[in-house]
């Protein structure tokens, strides 16, 4: 979900803030989606901590509920609004 989210930002020319550091501990660096994830969370859209995972978790493996897309999208427009 992170990555169709950034790339399509990308595509519509929004810009994200540079992939922040920490990395959740379970998205590996290198990985497919690592800096998708990771300027996610440094533009807020993301968090960790899902199904109560800590909160340096992402939970790449977990599926995606509507609860959570409708979180993801709530983040995504104040992003796009405010730039926060």
């Amino acid at each position: 979900m992170a990555a169709f989210i950034a790339r399509g930002l990308s595509a519509a020319g929004v810009a994200l803030p540079p992939p922040g550091v920490p990395r959740f501990t379970d998205v590996p660096a290198g990985s497919a989606n690592d800096v998708d994830v990771r300027r996610l969370a440094a533009a807020g859209i993301v968090h960790g901590g899902p199904e109560g995972l800590p909160a340096t978790s992402y939970g790449p493996e977990l599926r995606v509920r509507r609860d959570q897309v409708a979180s993801f999208v709530v983040r995504l427009l104040t992003h796009l609004t405010t730039g926060d």
